[in-house]
């Protein structure tokens, strides 16, 4: 129920006196005036009794009117003087009973405050504060707040007071109340204002704590995982392109190193023929393969390669490969050849040839010679057969008349005097009276009439001497008479003939003319035969030699052939010519025959000479071998130089090539000098093709290296060719022979380049990232035990550190410290750290106080005294009608009903006098007897006197208000819109639990008062009044108005209504 005011009604006597003036007053029987007493006021003249001063006024002795208080003071009901409102409280206007204390959210921080301040921004205030509190570490306020905020996750406040809370940066986070910002983890990172970290996606990092941001792993590294703090180098045989969350394997017919980003085809004349390969494998001997490949070709017949090759080199003339993905080319066995390069089969050589092992091109049998199909060697002709041409495929006999040794190009004739028959090795002599006159027949002839022949094997029949005559095949003469002659050959004394002579008269016989000589008929001597030309015994005339044989001077009898070296191409000739330089003449040459090309010959010669080695002849009928050119080569007999072979080298006239020193190169066929290998590469055997590369890691500074020095450790090389080296960046280090530096991990350094370790970090400092070139000391609030440490540990909660701590230190008792933190933070009033190394500070619990920032324990509130809430930094005294006897209390005991206290920090209630009918109250701070007129309802319990206010708009209808205790209002209208329609309305400032109303008046009406209706709103619970008391008892919960009607309809009274509620 609401609070009332009590008063003693004073019945007033009826005696003749003299009225005491206002301000003054007179009990029964008086004989003088008595003053008011302060505190109380007599308005009246005549007055039997001094009236309290309201609640809200003060007066002094004698007062005819009591004055209201000051804003920012009160009083009770006959209160003498005001009283200030305590520090938390305020009196907002004049004439008030009771302070109000400042809502949360405002403050008064002296006495007799009119009105509240708004709390400030960092600081809250709670229900009735005296001053701000500010706000922790954690936590915020805005102006006019009555709680801390705690900040918001991703947000923090890191001062005592704050007015608002800072975005956490990016690269940290934090939960909601927090004090500091965390850092993320390695392998998470946030934005600014974030409450948690987000894991880098797989393909990036974080590799340090506190990033804002993911890093991609660089093109050959990979992070397979979401989170990852580094990446991972990728391993050989799979490529990681930039930002790879998986290693990609290199597919056939390409290779990767490890921390590759590209695959690497295999290079010419090798192969990968497996996913994920490290390396390409070299071709093996008989295949090839070019740039990229997944598996090595067979080499075609005819083709051959060695191991790696990129490419088949066609068998060389005189050579095969009979099948696919041969090493090597077979030399054709005797008795074939093949003629071309790159062939698959030999073939056989044909009649008439021979092929030796090996041969390019079949060789004809020389004349005298054959061979059938398929010969290595030429077969001579047998003894009685002949071949007369080169290139034949059999021998033929010899024609009668000649014969022939073994090996012959030509049978040769008889001799005169001989015969012999078809296929003959040797000639038969012919018998005596027979013979054989010429050379190359085939049967004797009887020596004819005048002729004779008297041995076996004649040439010629001798005529018969001169004198003598000889019949038809006689073997002697028969001689002339005397007197007669006969020229030789004479079956009958004749005169000589011609070709013959008689130089003697008796002569028995005719002398035939000397051979080289000639004569007519009758002739008494013979004539030499002129130089060409010659002639037989008995010649009547000379004969002209045959082109090939000469007759050099004069009465010669027989041609001589030319001799091997010369010749004579025409009839008659008197001297043999010298052979040309570049043809050879053989025995009895009529013209010279040219040297073929692999041949040659000076002038006189009767054979070709074979070019020695290291020369060639590359034309028919040459005079001289030339020299190989410098880069080629030859054996005997070439018609051309053969290249030399990458690898190998020749100078002029060479007769073979020679390997390149280790160190140098031939890069291609034909070269005549060697290439030393540029800095940067290096050739390691003989024969070298091309220079290799030094690999990444090795280098070579100089010429003509057969082998790459290693870098020196605290060194690289990153690509292949070198010539020098690199030194490692400040934050790495490498080892001997390094293709890349390795960046120092987390917890160690290297803050020179070219460094060959990193150096843990000592104890208080760190390094969080790869590739530190130097340790940093522990941030504040973090520390570092042990050397080579990533991370700072941070403080735990309760310690702090300073900048490159070793440890933490525990924070002293009356302080506290979030982890992390630089320094202690005083524990703020109210709140309180019993012991060292404390996290947070206790709140005071109720009824006990902190007075003073760091302190170590809480004080009990001493009786009298209360503190309300958990946290508070100081007691407040008990009001005046509230008391407590305790020590540490929250609260302060309302005086019970009948008693009273008057001070403050009261530690008991008075008890009231009872007799007069006094107010019946808790929380009293007087005893109040009932003011005149108010209603008492039962013993000891009086109401106030209910307050109105009404107006009237328009003259018919009218609206007042009333209230019992100036909280909750009613609104009355009534309404007369004509006859059966008048209702009373009635709303409520507030919504309440009525419990009875109080008819305060009625009006003059036509019709009764009785007979109403009272219907609650919203629930529409109603009761019907067929008549009315001065209080009537209607309960209804919830109400917000109450709608009054008559039943049946008829005019309604205008009634003012007061309606009590329930508290």
């Amino acid at each position: 129920m609401h609070q009332v005011s009590c008063w003693k009604r004073v019945y007033e006597r009826r005696l003749r006196a003299t009225k005491c003036k206002a301000g003054t007053f007179a009990i029964a029987g008086s004989s003088k005036c008595t003053p008011s007493p302060p505190g109380s006021f007599v308005d009246k003249t005549g007055s039997t009794s001094a009236k309290p001063c309201p609640a809200g006024t003060w007066s002094g002795k004698g007062a005819a009117a009591c004055t209201n208080c000051e804003p920012g003071t009160i009083s009770t009901v006959g209160s003498s003087a005001c009283t200030q409102c305590p520090a938390g409280s305020i009196a907002d206007r004049a004439g008030l009973s009771a302070c109000t204390k400042c809502p949360p959210g405002s403050f008064a921080n002296k006495k007799g405050s009119k009105e509240c301040t708004k709390c400030p921004a960092g600081s809250v205030c709670t229900n009735g504060a005296s001053e701000p509190t500010k706000c922790n570490a954690g936590t915020f306020a805005i102006a006019g707040s009555s709680k801390c905020t705690p900040s918001p996750p991703g947000s923090f406040v890191d001062k005592t007071g704050s007015t608002s809370a800072k975005p956490c940066p990016a690269g940290t986070w934090s939960g909601k109340g927090a004090a500091a910002c965390t850092n993320c983890e390695p392998g998470t990172i946030s934005t600014v204002g974030s409450s948690a970290c987000t894991q880098c996606p797989a393909g990036s990092i974080a590799d340090r704590a506190g990033l804002s941001a993911c890093t991609k792993c660089p093109p050959g590294s990979f992070a397979n995982k979401k989170g990852s703090k580094e990446c991972t180098k990728c391993p050989a045989g799979s490529v990681c392109t930039n930002g790879a969350s998986e290693p990609t394997k290199c597919k056939a017919g390409t290779f990767a190193i490890a921390g590759s980003s590209k695959c690497t085809p295999s290079p010419p004349g090798s192969f990968v023929d497996k996913t994920g390969s490290t390396s390409a494998k070299p071709c093996p001997a008989g295949t090839w393969s070019g740039k990229g490949a997944a598996a090595c070709t067979n080499c075609e017949p005819g083709t051959i390669s060695t191991v790696g090759s990129s490419a088949c080199t066609q068998c060389p003339a005189g050579s095969i490969a009979d099948r696919a993905g041969l090493s090597a080319c077979t030399k054709c066995p005797p008795g074939s050849f093949a003629n071309k390069k790159g062939s698959k089969e030999c073939t056989k050589c044909p009649a008439g040839s021979v092929c030796t092992n090996g041969a390019s091109e079949p060789t004809k049998c020389n004349a005298g010679t054959f061979a059938i199909a398929g010969s290595s060697k030429c077969t001579p002709s047998p003894p009685g057969s002949f071949v007369d041409k080169t290139g034949s495929t059999s021998a033929k006999p010899c024609p009668a008349g000649t014969w022939s040794g073994k090996g012959a190009a030509a049978c040769t004739n008889c001799e005169p005097g001989t015969i012999s028959t078809v296929g003959s090795s040797a000639c038969t002599q012919c018998p005596a009276g027979s013979i054989a006159d010429r050379a190359g027949l085939s049967a004797c002839t009887k020596c004819p009439p005048g002729s004779f022949a008297n041995k076996k094997g004649s040439k010629e029949c001798t005529k018969c001497p001169a004198g003598s005559v000889c019949t038809n095949g006689a073997s002697e003469p028969t001689k002339c008479k005397a007197g007669t002659f006969a020229i030789a050959g004479s079956s009958k004394c004749t005169p000589s003939p011609p070709g013959s002579f008689v130089d003697k008269t008796g002569s028995t016989s005719a002398k035939p003319c000397p051979a080289g000589t000639w004569s007519g008929k009758g002739a008494a001597a013979c004539t030499n035969c002129e130089p060409g030309t010659i002639s037989t015994v008995g010649s009547s005339a000379c004969t002209q030699c045959p082109a090939g044989s000469i007759a050099d001077r004069a009465g010669l009898s027989a041609c001589t052939k030319c001799p091997p070296g010369s010749f004579a191409n025409k009839k008659g000739s008197k001297e043999c010519t010298k052979c040309p330089a570049g043809s050879v003449c053989t025995n009895g040459a009529s013209e010279p025959t040219k040297c073929k090309a692999g041949t040659f010959a000076i002038a006189g010669s009767s054979k070709c000479t074979p070019s020695p080695p290291g020369s060639f002849v590359d034309k028919t009928g040459s005079t001289s071998a030339k020299p190989c050119p410098a880069g080629t080569w030859s054996g005997k007999g070439a018609a051309a130089c053969t290249n030399c072979e990458p690898g190998t080298i020749s100078t002029v006239g060479s007769s073979a090539c020679t390997q390149c020193p280790a160190g140098s190169i031939a890069d291609r066929a034909g070269l005549s000098a060697c290439t030393k290998c540029p800095p940067g590469s290096f050739a390691n055997k003989k024969g070298s093709k091309e220079c290799t590369k030094c690999p990444a890691g090795y280098f070579s500074s100089t010429l003509n290296s057969i082998e790459c020095t290693p870098s020196p450790a605290g060194y690289f090389i990153n690509g292949v060719g070198s010539t020098s080296y690199n030194p490692c960046p400040v934050g790495t280090w490498s080892g001997l022979g390094s293709s890349a530096c390795t960046a120092c991990i987390p917890g160690s350094f290297s803050s020179s380049a070219g460094s060959s370790s990193c150096r843990r970090c000592s104890p208080g400092t760190f390094a969080n990232f790869n590739g530190s070139s130097e340790c940093k000391p522990c941030p504040p609030g973090r520390y570092s035990g042990h050397s080579g440490a990533s991370l700072c540990e941070l403080c735990n909660p309760g310690s702090w550190s300073r900048s490159g701590a070793l440890s933490c230190r525990l924070c002293p008792k009356g302080h506290f410290s979030p982890a992390g933190s630089r320094h202690c933070i005083q524990c703020s009033g109210g709140t309180f750290a019993d012991r060292e190394g404390t996290a947070s500070c206790t709140m005071c619990p109720p009824g006990s106080v902190a007075e003073e920032p760091g302190s170590t324990r809480c004080s009990l509130c001493q009786v009298g005294q209360y503190a309300p809430s958990p946290g508070s930094d100081k007691c407040f005294d008990c009001f005046p009608g509230y008391f407590t006897n305790k020590t540490g209390s929250s609260t302060c005991t309302a005086c019970p009903p009948g008693t009273r206290s008057s001070i403050q920090r009261a530690t008991e209630c008075i008890q009231c006098n009872l007799e007069n009918n006094l107010s019946y109250r808790s929380g009293m701070s007087i005893c109040d007897e009932c003011p005149e007129f108010a209603p008492t309802l039962t013993k000891y319990k009086c109401y106030d006197r209910v307050n109105t206010e009404c107006s009237s708009k328009d003259g018919i209808s009218k609206t007042c208000r009333y209230s019992v205790d100036l909280n909750v209002w009613s609104y009355g209208v009534a309404y007369a819109d004509g006859p059966g329609r008048d209702f009373l309305f009635y709303t409520f400032s507030k919504t309440v639990d009525i419990k009875k109303f109080l008819l305060m008046a009625k009006s003059n009406a036509r019709s009764s008062a009785e007979n109403l209706n009272f219907r609650c709103l919203p629930s529409g619970k109603e009761k019907h009044f067929p008549t009315f008391r001065r209080y009537n008892n209607f309960e209804c919960a919830n109400a917000q108005a109450m709608e009054v009607t008559p039943k049946p309809y008829h005019k309604v009274i205008i009634m003012e209504l007061a309606f009590f509620y329930k508290e």
